[in-house]
């Protein structure tokens, strides 16, 4: 008598069993299928977002500096950095006046929560609220003054970017 390995065992089990009952075969691929598809927009948000160091080993430096960063300093790595220019229409150079005129207008901005929109014919459950709120603080000013940058704080900070008058 000759012993069979176990992988044929399983595989002659399975055929056997679908064979036998193709309809509740059909049923549990069409019941995956639903659950997998109701299950898509939560798996899709994982894979399509800018997760810079989740697929890094913990022993490698950069994501050892990617936890400091997030642990001592508050900065989000995979956060979307915000950046915006600022310049006056007629082109003039950006005086004193404009320039905390700016101050107070990105200190407006770093106090309103964003939502972001969701559709209304999925489940709240399924689909990660991306609501924030920025962090803006001005970032740069031109040389000749033409424009000042604002951009997200974290991201400024993690890149040690200060400017002055």
């Amino acid at each position: 008598m000759q012993v069979r390995p176990p992988e044929d065992i399983v595989i002659r089990a399975l055929t056997g069993y679908s064979t036998r009952h193709p309809w509740k075969v059909i049923a549990l691929w069409a019941v995956l299928g639903v659950v997998l598809s109701a299950l898509a927009p939560t798996l899709i948000g994982r894979v399509t977002q800018n997760q810079t160091g989740d697929f890094l080993p913990k022993s490698y430096d950069s994501a050892a500096a990617l936890e400091i960063a997030e642990e001592q300093f508050g900065v989000n790595p995979d956060a979307t950095t915000v950046t915006m220019l600022v310049a006056r229409s007629d082109g003039k150079a950006l005086g004193a006046a404009d320039q905390k005129r700016v101050e107070a207008e990105a200190a407006k901005l770093a106090q309103r929560r964003v939502i972001m929109p969701r559709e209304d014919d999925r489940p709240k459950f399924l689909v990660p609220d991306r609501s924030q709120t920025p962090r803006i603080a001005p970032a740069i000013v031109a040389p000749d003054r033409s424009f000042e940058l604002l951009s997200d704080s974290a991201a400024q900070f993690a890149a040690g970017v200060r400017s002055g008058p």
